[in-house]
């Protein structure tokens, strides 16, 4: 006779949709003030709802055979009260998919599942400490099943006749398997233990697949790769070594896969580190779970797991963590490891970080675009390398150094902004980089070194905003054929003349212009023009200023040869002109300087007095003689068209004076000494 409150309840159920078992369908006791439920309607069909409560008292078991043959249910949540699961409980619930065991249980009955034929996965709850003899014998729909680190015993035939089961994996705490606990699991092909060797009943892997393999996590109890256990082959998930009574996991096998937690002992030490490269492109890991124990991990220790999808730390460890799956150190000022298998095409690094570690972003092939913000003040080797999606990146002004292949073999590259902080390129930072058509060099960096964007193959242009750096071995091999490096004018002397080839490329000239052309030097704070490009053409105006400080001279010989400028044109600042600065050049000089009228006017009655004074013919052969002692070559023409003034005479006579070859090839000097608005030459 059922108790009042559980007829109340069963009024409440009757509302449920027709499709839906509900509590209507079910038998129970009460003893002592908990439920066990003891049977269910065989016609109930799909989804069923265990409640926590019947009648204000707990459901606390599920009895044996209490929901057996209930061929038509299709799910079943059991309340978080019940602790134990009878024999035969669900036995041939053919149509039941899938079930969760919650924490509450901590034992699960003999043949609790036998024959549920339809289940497909399982998870068993962290309080259960044993499964019970077949208890999913013959579920040979299953396919995963997840046994809880509580778990110590598994009875015979737990898993017998599991057909479609193709993996599994044992936690440390099992020490022993039961007779023919996975016999005739004929798909069984992995099983994972993560601690030592457990006790082994006959029969317990029998006619499980050809070549099945005992996956043995940390622990030399198996014995070595290659060693038969219990039929199967063993094969060593980790390698390590001990020092000082800690544990170093060194190296994992090619062959792991699936979900791995490494262990936080090993031969009862403790696991304390993880060596660089240790999980180094184990392709066909999904998941790395880290323990508390681990207090250093090298660099790249899980570079190229293509697959792995997520790194998980340990609430307890004190030096690391780990954030969406993605390695930090425990102040989340250190990025370590980015999941190289990890779904999604961007990825925003946070302003906590300060340092992208080395290989952090290794062979990431989903990203097309990583932000790093201003708090990154240095990135480590291969950070980005083999990321062949990744299309752009902008590297803050705060970071200083681009470190060894940090983008090597960032095949879809295109576009690169490097912050004005960095100071040096490091050896095949940007090396085979094969879409990156330009890059401009900020005024910041002082070094390239070797190979550093060898194999850009498309890289047609490298704007320099600075002084020429110094340049390693094959910086720049095998880039794009007749590749320039584009130079502010100012800054051109350290680089060469226009036109020649600087480590590989041909220089060529910015938007700036003339300067492109000038060679100088600065002498207490005065710049002297010294030379000018043959090269040059058209129009040149020489600029008050370079680098801030006044041009006061031209030089010697400056633009001796400039046989294609067109017109020159010289600043402000200028005082002084050397010997042949023009020589050769047929370009139509301008000096631009003002006078007081009153100072021209005095200089014009000077030279007006001495021009009156021609020279004769002796004077004229004198000055010939002269001329080509100087190396001028052939002079010609009218003698009375020759001044026997010198450049220094004729400046300071008057400052507004142009000095050049004329059309017949001789030199010629022109005077001015009034100044016009509408006259710019003279």
């Amino acid at each position: 006779m059922k108790p009042l409150q559980a007829l109340l309840a069963l009024f409440a159920f009757a509302f449920l949709p027709l499709n839906a078992a509900s509590l209507a369908d079910l038998t129970y006791t009460t003893t002592d003030e908990e439920v066990t439920i003891t049977d269910c309607n065989e016609a109930a069909a799909g989804e069923l709802v265990i409640p926590d409560t019947i009648g204000g008292n707990p459901v606390t078991s599920i009895g044996a055979f209490a929901f057996s043959n209930c061929t038509s249910l299709t799910s079943i949540t059991i309340g978080n009260g019940v602790t134990e699961i009878g024999t035969y409980a669900f036995y041939t619930c053919s149509s039941l998919t899938s079930i969760t065991i919650p924490d509450s249980v901590t034992s699960i009955g003999a043949a609790a599942f036998f024959r549920c034929t339809s289940l497909t996965s399982i998870t068993i709850g962290n309080g259960v400490t044993s499964i019970g003899r077949s208890a999913f014998q013959s579920c040979t729909s299953l396919t995963s099943i997840t046994i809880p680190d509580g778990v110590t015993s598994i009875e015979n035939g737990a898993f017998s006749v599991c057909t479609s089961l193709t993996s599994i994996t044992i936690p440390d705490s099992v020490t022993s398997i039961g007779d023919s606990a996975f016999g005739s699991c004929t798909s069984l092909t992995s099983i994972t233990f993560r601690g030592v060797a457990p006790t082994v009943g006959a029969n317990a892997f029998l006619e499980v697949a050809d070549g099945a393999v005992a996956y043995a996590v940390g622990s030399l109890s198996f014995g070595e790769s290659g060693d038969d256990w219990n039929g199967l082959t063993v094969e060593r998930i980790l390698r390590w070594t001990t020092t000082d009574g800690e544990v170093t996991i060194t190296r994992c096998s090619t062959l792991a896969t699936g979900e791995l937690v490494i262990p936080d002992t090993i031969e009862g030490k403790p696991v304390t580190s993880i060596a660089s490269q240790a999980f180094f492109f184990r392709t066909n890991l999904t998941s790395i779970t880290i323990p508390d124990s681990v207090t250093s991990i090298g660099a790249g220790a899980f570079a190229g797991c293509s697959s792995l999808t997520t790194i998980e730390v340990g609430g307890g460890n004190v030096n690391y963590t780990d954030v969406n799956g993605v390695l930090f150190n425990k102040e989340k000022t250190l990025l370590h490891s980015y999941p190289a298998g990890k779904t999604g095409d961007n990825y925003t690094i946070p302003n906590s970080v300060t340092s992208i570690g080395n290989v952090a972003f290794h062979y990431c092939i989903s990203l097309t675009s990583i932000t790093i913000p201003d708090s990154v003040t240095s990135i480590g080797f291969t950070a980005f390398g083999d990321c062949t999606s990744l299309t752009n990146i902008t590297i803050p002004d705060s970071v200083t150094s681009i470190g060894f292949n940090v983008f090597g073999n960032c095949t879809s590259l295109t576009s690169i902004t490097i912050g004005n902080g960095v100071t040096s390129i490091d050896p095949l930072a940007f090396a085979n980089c094969t879409n990156l058509t330009s890059i401009t060099i900020p005024d910041s960096v002082a070094s390239i070194e070797f190979f550093a964007f060898s194999g850009c193959t498309s890289l047609t242009s490298i704007t320099f905003l600075g002084t020429a750096p110094t340049v390693g071995a094959n910086a720049f091999l095998e880039v794009a054929d007749g590749a320039v490096a584009i130079i502010l004018g100012e800054k051109h002397a350290s680089f060469g003349d226009i036109g020649t080839d600087w480590n590989g490329l041909t220089l060529n000239c910015s938007i700036d212009g003339p300067l492109c052309w000038l060679t100088w030097t600065t002498t207490d704070g005065e710049v002297t023009i010294t030379d000018c490009n043959e090269a040059a053409t058209g129009e040149l105006v020489i600029p008050d200023t370079i680098e801030g400080n006044p041009v006061t001279s031209i030089g010697d010989d400056a633009f001796r040869g400039c046989t294609s400028l067109t017109s020159i044109t010289i600043g402000n600042g200028v005082t002084s002109i050397g010997n042949y600065a023009f020589e050769g050049s047929p370009a139509k000089i301008t000096i631009e300087k003002g006078r007081q009228l009153a100072e021209l006017e005095a200089q014009l009655a000077t030279l007006t007095a001495e021009l009156s004074q021609r020279p004769t013919q002796a004077a004229y052969d004198a000055a010939v003689a002269t001329a080509r002692t100087a190396g001028q070559g052939d002079v010609t023409g009218d003698p009375a068209s020759y001044s026997l003034f010198t450049e220094d005479q004729i400046r300071t006579m008057s400052e507004y004076h142009t000095v050049g070859q004329n059309e017949a090839g001789n030199m010629q000097v022109e005077i001015g000494f009034i100044q016009s608005a509408d006259l710019n030459t003279y």
